[in-house]
């Protein structure tokens, strides 16, 4: 597709949508969610005081200006490693260029998988070809979508095998542009810098994990609002449990923990969820774009191994209630809702990883593995081939997308 010029602004009625929105889909429901292990609490209190009104205004609810960032509010923000990413305008972050790191890997059928990008820092073996290609994808996302694995094995590469098979053309490029660390004003970004090349397709994969807690500390620096910071009680917490383990911290139980602590800003993470999805779609309809959204949810609610004994220790250990365990699903179900009621199409993953016949997600990390990648790349190729009429996929119907031989 041809690049097309675009223009984006965040307007006041789209912010007030979200907000009922958000609003309608958490009251009375009493649920929470989490994410990020950097502790540093003093750095917390400071960078977040410099709200516009009084230290109790922490709601984050109201109007605010979506910027680009420069690198020290940046690094403030998102304290990401100099040696793995760079900081980017628009995207806040990104990998570093040319990386080509081998990370030994048990579980993978190859022992190993190597973390590789290109010289724009995208998780590709060569230049993007976006605003080349006859036929283009972009796909934004966190860690889940770059990939714990080679590139050639993530679903952004598996699902542009697909559609050149299926399209019989070798102009088809999927851009994996997904980096760890992203949330929602990431994946903004990541459409606005690349909506002058004209993709056919937006794919955002939303993490249910954290990718709700994650999208926090940006939306009160926007807003001028008081980020809750994290108190000494919960730290005590979860140092308890890090001792058992790091992975079900970083990838659900921290952002659980929070909202537990902080249940109010369940409700400002689903509202600047809807609000960036907006303006994500207003931003795909400008340049003739298809949207997407692909709902990952955490391992836990998919099912290992074992993993319901762990998480009940862990549970234990965090003060959590089995209640607060479905908090990830409540506000994943009402993002869909909300994509819903905003005419844009999601994919709810969990029931197609939950019966694709194999582990979906690496025992060592609880990232999705090459079966979860696979069952992803499958969906999407189907709902990119034959849409469905309307709105959402919820819950793709299971197995329909398995696919024979082994997955990882």
């Amino acid at each position: 597709m041809a690049p097309r010029p675009v223009q984006v602004g965040l307007a006041a009625a789209s912010a007030l949508v979200a907000i009922l929105v958000a609003r309608q889909f958490l009251e009375g429901e009493g649920e929470r969610e989490t994410f990020s292990l950097v502790h540093d609490e003093e750095q917390e209190r400071d960078l977040f005081s410099r709200s516009t009104g009084s230290s109790s205004n922490v709601t984050g609810i109201g109007p605010f200006h979506l910027e680009r960032f420069d690198e020290e509010t940046a690094r403030q923000l998102f304290p990401f490693p100099e040696s793995r990413s760079v900081h980017d305008p628009d995207l806040i972050f990104k990998h570093v260029a040319n990386l080509d790191r081998t990370t030994t890997w048990a579980e993978h059928p190859e022992g190993e998988w190597v973390l590789k990008t290109n010289e724009q820092g995208f998780r590709e073996d060569g230049p993007s070809r976006l605003s080349e290609a006859e036929f283009s994808v972009l796909v934004a996302g966190d860690s889940h979508a770059s990939g714990a694995c080679n590139n050639r094995e993530t679903f952004s590469a598996l699902l542009e095998a697909d559609l050149m098979e299926s399209r019989g053309t070798p102009s088809v490029e999927v851009l994996n542009a997904a980096c760890p660390g992203y949330s929602f004003y990431n994946y903004f970004g990541t459409v606005r810098r690349f909506a002058q090349d004209g993709p056919d397709v937006v794919v955002v994969t939303v993490y249910g994990g954290n990718d709700f807690y994650g999208v926090l500390k940006v939306h009160h620096w926007l807003r001028g609002t008081t980020y809750p910071p994290r108190r000494k009680s919960y730290w005590d917490r979860v140092n308890a449990a890090r001792e058992q383990s790091t992975s079900f911290l970083a990838q659900s139980l921290n952002q659980v923990l929070y909202f537990q602590e902080h249940p109010d800003q369940a409700e400002v993470a689903l509202e600047a969820a809807l609000v960036l999805a907006q303006q994500t779609k207003l931003l795909c309809d400008e340049i003739g774009a298809r949207l997407v959204y692909v709902y990952v949810p955490p391992a836990f609610e998919v099912g290992l191994p074992g993993i319901e004994e762990e998480v009940a220790a862990l549970a234990q250990l965090l003060g959590l209630e089995e209640s607060d365990l479905f908090t990830s699903r409540q506000i994943g179900r009402s993002l869909m809702d909300g994509l819903d009621r905003m005419g844009v199409a999601s994919l709810d993953m969990g029931p197609a990883l939950r019966t694709a016949g194999a582990p979906t997600y690496w025992e060592r990390d609880l990232h999705i593995n090459l079966r979860g990648h696979e069952v992803i790349a499958e969906a999407l190729s189907s709902w990119i081939e034959a849409p469905p009429e309307s709105g959402s996929v919820r819950g793709v119907p299971d197995g329909r997308f398995a696919r024979s031989g082994e997955g990882g």
